[in-house]
């Protein structure tokens, strides 16, 4: 699979921004996701931030104007009462005040969905938002953002965590998740919502997935297929391959609706783990191209299409 203007690969290591003991990368679900520095405040696509933040680091108290959701990559942290761990997810309303936080021993490592652009911007709620203190933790603020960052308005609801995402999970045979709405559903009751399900196609919130695709030989091939709008990948464990590409542990992938999964992409013999954002509920369902192999009816039963 050569890479065309309907995908862009990304490493990690490229474009970062930050302050002392934070570093971080922003990327918009969009053809523009490489160009992003920081987001326009007019900005209404959803927006991924991979933050890394150093051990021992305190990072005061925020709130955010749109929905977010946090996955925690690595290493672990405190706040609201919680001790966060790899894998767990948080839903946040807007302007709902994350408390204090303060990050473990080795560290921490956490990929947020913002819903649009000037989401991404922290309104520190427990410091007061002068440049000293925007510019340490998050980098250097044009004038302008640093005003638009100290204001808060009342919240609309409370953030919820989830905490235990080895079950409930949704398992096929060709893959295992657990999708969470950025947005008032939260995490989707698989064994209630299918992919398909109305709610979640009406939805134009962007959705999160956690999922892990098994390797082998022997295992099921997805057919070719596409999604209604843009998606992202974050490869967390294992690689995909294909004979004239392959996406690491550690690489992003952003991918336009015209973008066509190949079936010849495949997962390395042990797997994949994988981050997927998908830009609003409509996206998520996929939309399958080939029909003609076995593989391709158990595939479209198991999503309950």
């Amino acid at each position: 699979m050569v890479m065309t203007s309907s995908d862009i690969k990304l490493e990690m290591s490229e474009r970062r921004l930050g302050g002392a003991g934070v570093d971080f990368r922003i990327v918009e679900l969009s053809e523009f996701g490489d160009e992003t520095v920081w987001p326009g405040l007019a900005s209404t696509l959803p927006h991924i931030v991979h933050a890394k933040i150093d051990a021992g680091m305190t990072i005061p108290a925020a709130a955010h104007s749109s929905w977010y959701s946090t996955y925690v990559l690595a290493g672990s942290g405190t706040v609201d009462g919680h001790t966060l761990k790899a894998g767990d997810v948080i839903i946040s309303p807007p302007w709902a005040e994350a408390g204090e936080f303060v990050s473990g021993p080795d560290g921490y490592e956490e990929f947020t969905l913002f819903n649009d652009g000037p989401g991404v911007y922290p309104h520190l709620t427990s410091a007061p938002a002068d440049s000293e203190t925007l510019q340490r933790l998050f980098g250097i603020f044009e004038p302008d953002v640093i005003a638009f960052t100290s204001t808060i308005e009342a919240p609309t609801g409370e953030r919820e965590f989830y905490l235990d995402n080895d079950k409930n999970r949704f398992n096929t045979p060709f893959y295992s998740s657990k999708l969470w709405e950025s947005g008032p559903m939260g995490w989707i009751d698989s064994d209630k919502i299918g992919p398909a399900h109305p709610d979640i196609v009406a939805s134009s919130n962007p959705f999160l997935s956690q999922t892990v695709i098994p390797g082998g030989e022997d295992m099921p091939k997805w057919p070719d297929h596409r999604h209604e709008g843009w998606t992202f990948l974050y490869i967390l464990d294992g690689y995909y391959q294909e004979s004239t590409m392959r996406l690491d542990a550690g690489q992003m992938w952003i991918t336009a609706p015209s973008h066509v999964f190949d079936a010849r992409l495949r997962p390395g013999p042990d797997g994949v783990s994988e981050i997927a954002v998908f830009g609003d509920g409509p996206s998520v369902t996929p939309i399958i191209l080939s029909d003609s192999s076995p593989d391709t009816a158990t595939f479209a039963q198991s999503l309950q299409l």
